[in-house]
């Protein structure tokens, strides 16, 4: 069973899903993506994906280690295509370090689409093939960005078919590719906002 955290920007779905991880010391693989706002320009704030290591620890919280990651790394780097920036795409022990994947602006997402390609190619697709039963793998977020890629939606329709246990923060927002996620037969959907975070939790720490 697959389980969906479903809600708008700001919703808490991040915070729940690294709350589950720290508290139930669980060893996830998968990925984690932020928008950046310390390196907003006049394009918008870039919005970067970071896999999750093989070693990674629940006591490290994933959203500020991508953040770390990015402002040590890639400060210097532009915001644009990750396929012409060799520094985001080297591969170490099948896992990309950060990686530009759009750029957000007024509400509007502008994806790299070369970039979310590379990602699910490189990453996403070896892990679905790779996924074993009791593994849990944390997908934080599907969104609208993510959803222009056909690759990346390919990639996230073997993993949720898979047999490992898929945790997905899901951007509350009708698509024929979100909902199609949100109504995948394995899925088990909770939506979330500040009235009801506790109770989504509890609920999700009994399942895992």
């Amino acid at each position: 069973m697959n389980l969906m955290i479903i809600g708008f920007s700001g919703a808490g779905k991040s915070t729940l899903i690294q709350k589950l991880i720290r508290e139930k010391k669980l060893k996830v693989r998968g990925y984690v993506s932020e928008k950046l706002e310390t390196l907003k320009d006049e394009e918008g704030v870039p919005v970067y994906i970071m896999s999750i290591p093989k070693n990674y620890k629940p006591s490290e919280n994933l959203k500020e280690k991508l953040e770390k990651s990015i402002e040590l790394e890639q400060r210097n780097l532009s915001n644009k295509c990750a396929c012409a920036q060799p520094a985001l795409t080297a591969w170490a022990d099948n896992h990309p370090g950060p990686m530009c994947i759009g750029v957000s602006s007024d509400g509007h997402a502008t994806a790299n689409l070369c970039t979310l390609d590379l990602f699910a190619r490189n990453f996403l697709m070896p892990l679905a093939q790779q996924a074993k039963k009791g593994q849990i793998i944390v997908l934080d977020e599907i969104g609208v960005m993510e959803s222009k890629s056909e690759l990346f939606r390919e990639a996230i329709f073997q993993l949720l078919d898979g047999p490992a246990t898929v945790v997905a923060a899901v951007r509350e927002k009708h698509t024929d590719f979100l909902d199609k996620v949100k109504n995948h037969p394995d899925n088990k959907c909770f939506e979330i906002d500040e009235s009801n975070r506790e109770t989504v939790y509890e609920e999700l720490r009994r399942l895992l």
